[in-house]
Order: structure tokens, then C-alpha cells, then sequence
């Protein structure tokens, strides 16, 4: 069997080292694979380093091929993104001022702050978990115009972080207005998200959509029968008020109720 390049052997154990393709780098995360093959054994070491060296090999030739994500639709996701948090920001906009317990003026002034961080932040390209995360989710949502599943490389998702970093100043700054009253100065002044507006509150509670119910002659037959086995159909007592006994079983317990009530009394008598 003839040697393989991607097999090593270190204090007997056999490992599998693989570089990564230049191109690949940004969008693998890292330089090279390594992996222990977790055997001594040189003939199970080389099965498994083959088998792995062709399955990478695979991986990395659909990665190289596989379209990037478009900026256009990396754009369009950031001003989704935006949207959602101004239509939030406009209800916090009407119900932090009737709140007693909020101190408007602590809240702008905590807002001035922090669109002074995040602008600092979005200067030395500094994304946060919060942040990465986010974009994660928005650049892996992404589709190319083929339907083809798009990979994640290291601008794009770069190019994410920087949109939402932009938005999150946006939407504190145009909040911190609308708590001031100033609602000259809620129109987006970052070119991104030029023209836009809110579009309405989020629904909240009662207000979310609900499908109305399908009841069948059969569904209608289950219940009855359901209701009818907890006793449902069972006699009232004279008050309105369900009993698990018969309503004659009521009647003698009020009649020697009001026997025992002659005795008591009799018995104060004497």
C-alpha cells in the first residue's frame, strides 16, 4: 500500500493532518485539519486516513464551487433586520413615557452612550458574540438567486456584522429622539437605511393571528362523550352548584342538617 502524505505517527498514535486550500481558509476558520485516527495499528491508521483525505478532498472541491453570498442580499437582510428593530423601538417610544417608574432622562442619556460604544466598536471592527451571532443567522438565510445553498466565508459574514453594528446605532439614536420628543431627527441618516420608516407596532398577545378551529360532527361527538364520562351530565344541587351525588342523597343531608339544628336548640332550652 503506498504511503500517505496526510498520515503522521507521534508517540506510536497515528494522526490525520490536512492543509487547507488558500482559497478555503477565510471560510474553514482554519489553516489546516488535524484529527487523532485514535489507533497503533499502521494498516487501520492508512484505511482511515484515505477514507478521510477523500472525503475532504470532496468538501472542499463543492466549497471552491459553491456561490458567495451576494452583497445586494446581505444588504437587503441588514435593512430587514432594521426594520423590525424600529418598529419595536416606536412601541417603546409610546410606552416608556407612561411607565412611572422609568426615568426618561436616564434612558436618552443611556442611549447617547451607547450609540457613542457601538460607533466606536463598528470603527475597530469589534463584534461581539451577540453580534456575530446575529449575522450568522442573517448570512446563513441567504439564498442564491439559483437556490443553490450558499457558504459563509469571512467577508460576508464581516460585511453582516458591520450592517447590524450600523442598524443598532440607528435604531438608539432615532429611539432616544422620539423619547426627547425631537421626531425632526428620526429619519435614518445612515445611507443604508435611507427612506425607511416604521411600518407598524409588532403584534403583541391578542393581536397575533390565529387560525380558526375545524370542528367536525365527529369532533363534536368526542367532546360530548368526553364531557358526559367526567360527569357533566350529572344533577345539580337546589344552589346551581354540581354535585357527585344524587340530588335525593342533597335533600336528606339538608334534612337532617336542619334536625340536628332542633336538637341544639332544644337542648339550650333546657
Amino acid at each position: 500500500m503506498a504511503a500517505i502524505s496526510r498520515l503522521v505517527q507521534r508517540d506510536g498514535t497515528f494522526y490525520f493532518r490536512m492543509a487547507t486550500p488558500q482559497r478555503l481558509i477565510p471560510v474553514i476558520g482554519r489553516r489546516e485539519i488535524k484529527t487523532s485516527l485514535r489507533t497503533r495499528d499502521p494498516l487501520t491508521a492508512k484505511v482511515t486516513a484515505r477514507a478521510l483525505s477523500n472525503a475532504f478532498d470532496v468538501l472542499f472541491a463543492r466549497l471552491g464551487t459553491m456561490p458567495a453570498v451576494p452583497v445586494a442580499d446581505i444588504n437587503e437582510k441588514v435593512r430587514e433586520y432594521f426594520q423590525s428593530a424600529l418598529n419595536q423601538s416606536l412601541e417603546h417610544s409610546h410606552l416608556l413615557p407612561t411607565d412611572p417608574t422609568v426615568d426618561i432622562g436616564a434612558e436618552v442619556a443611556f442611549l447617547r452612550q451607547q450609540v457613542e460604544r457601538l460607533r466606536q466598536q463598528l470603527a475597530e471592527q469589534s463584534f461581539g458574540p451577540a453580534v456575530v451571532a446575529d449575522a450568522q443567522g442573517l448570512v446563513g438565510g441567504v439564498q442564491s438567486a439559483s437556490g443553490a445553498p450558499t457558504h459563509i466565508d469571512h467577508d460576508a459574514l464581516n460585511l453582516a456584522c458591520s450592517g447590524i453594528m450600523r442598524a443598532k446605532i440607528e435604531n438608539a439614536r432615532i429611539l432616544a429622539a422620539q423619547l426627547e420628543g425631537r421626531y425632526d431627527e428620526t429619519s435614518p441618516r445612515d445611507p443604508l437605511f435611507a427612506g425607511m420608516q416604521p411600518t407598524g407596532l409588532p403584534p403583541i398577545g391578542e393581536d397575533l393571528p390565529t387560525e380558526p378551529e375545524t370542528v367536525t360532527f365527529g369532533d363534536l361527538c368526542e367532546r360530548f362523550y368526553a364531557f358526559k364520562k367526567a360527569g357533566g351530565c350529572r344533577r345539580q344541587d337546589p344552589v346551581g352548584h354540581r354535585t357527585g351525588e344524587p340530588a335525593g342523597a342533597s335533600q336528606d343531608q339538608a334534612r337532617e342538617g336542619r334536625e340536628e339544628d332542633r336538637r341544639r336548640g332544644h337542648a339550650s332550652d333546657a
